[in-house]
């Protein structure tokens, strides 16, 4: 799937900055069961938000990830997409990613609007642009970084990981690796 000719629409809201507290949301776990944020409350977290499972260069952000959650296990990771959550249960069974969490904002049609990354065009219309956000045990964000989703380099989503659990590392309590 070609996705150079999409653009990124977040004008309803903003992408949120460090020091501020991070929206609410209800999305939807690997068991199709309803998980907001404040069931995450006080946990470290690492959002990694994708458009979808379904495209390579963002299949590999969960093997990634999954790579550097199995270091830190003290940071919850939780990867986002608008896939189904039978489906990205199956993919991350079938790749053997056990140490990170999914969910779906399939059911939270305004996710993507409270976090300034709505797709509103092209054939990703209602996908998430990607991005890397992290929350302190309050829900404040941390660190975030958005990235391009029509020329991802995989260096560039690697470093953001590093950046965020180097932001999360400096945590009361917590230890990080920042190796792939």
């Amino acid at each position: 799937m070609s996705i150079a000719s999409h653009k990124v629409d977040g004008h309803a809201c903003k992408f949120p900055n460090a020091g501020t507290q991070a929206p609410c949301f209800i999305l939807a776990d690997n068991s199709n069961t309803d998980i907001s944020l404040s069931d995450l409350e006080g946990k470290n977290i690492l959002l990694n938000i994708i458009p979808s499972i379904h495209i390579a260069e963002w299949a590999q952000s969960l093997r990634d990830l999954n790579l550097l959650a199995g270091r830190n296990k003290h940071i919850h990771c939780l990867c986002l997409s608008a896939d189904l959550p039978f489906a990205i249960e199956q993919f991350c069974q079938k790749e053997g990613l056990d140490y990170i969490h999914t969910a779906s904002f399939f059911r939270d049609p305004v996710f993507t609007e409270n976090y300034g990354l709505q797709i509103n065009t092209g054939a990703l219309k209602g996908m998430s642009a990607p991005a890397v956000i992290c929350l302190n045990t309050e829900g404040t964000i941390i660190y975030s970084r958005k990235f391009p989703h029509d020329n991802l380099l995989h260096d560039d989503k690697l470093n953001g990981f590093r950046e965020a659990i180097k932001a999360l590392s400096l945590q009361p309590n917590v230890q990080a690796e920042f190796t792939v």
